[in-house]
C-alpha cells in the first residue's frame, strides 16, 4: 500500500481493493488538502463525570458540551439547546463567546440555570 499525495490528505490509498471482502477505502478523485495535524473527534469520548451541587438529574460534564459548541458555532454565534436543563450548555457557550437560548420547561431548572449563568465572564478570543 502506498501512499499518493500529502501526509493525511483523503486522497491517499490505503485499501487498493487486493484485499479479499474489504472495499477500496479512500477515492483517489478527492482534492488533495493539508492538515493542520490535529484529526476529527473519534466516536467514543472519555470524559470524567462532573459534580454539580443543585438538583438536577441528567447534570452532563462541561467538557463533554464544550467541543460540539466549538465545534458547531463559532465566535459570536449562536447555539440552541431545546432541553436547557441546569443550563451547562448556556454556561459552556457564554464561557466561549456564543450566544445561547436554551428551552426548559421545568421551573425549577430555569431558576437553576439562570444562578448557574449569572456570574459568566467569557474567554478572550483571538482571531
Amino acid at each position: 500500500m502506498k501512499a499518493v499525495g500529502k501526509a493525511y490528505s483523503f486522497a491517499r490509498k490505503v485499501n487498493e481493493g487486493d484485499v479479499p471482502g474489504q472495499q477500496k477505502q479512500h477515492q483517489e478523485d478527492r482534492e488533495d488538502i493539508e492538515y493542520s495535524g490535529s484529526r476529527n473527534k473519534r466516536s467514543v469520548w472519555t470524559v470524567a463525570t462532573a459534580q454539580f451541587a443543585e438538583a438536577h438529574f441528567a447534570t452532563f460534564p462541561e467538557k463533554l458540551i464544550e467541543p460540539c459548541i466549538l465545534a458547531g458555532a463559532p465566535a459570536g454565534g449562536r447555539v440552541l439547546d431545546p432541553f436547557g436543563g441546569s443550563g451547562t450548555t448556556e454556561k459552556v457557550a457564554l464561557e466561549n463567546g456564543r450566544e445561547c437560548t436554551i428551552i426548559e420547561i421545568g421551573e425549577q431548572y430555569v431558576d437553576i440555570a439562570k444562578r448557574r449563568v449569572s456570574t459568566i465572564q467569557p474567554k478572550m478570543q483571538f482571531i
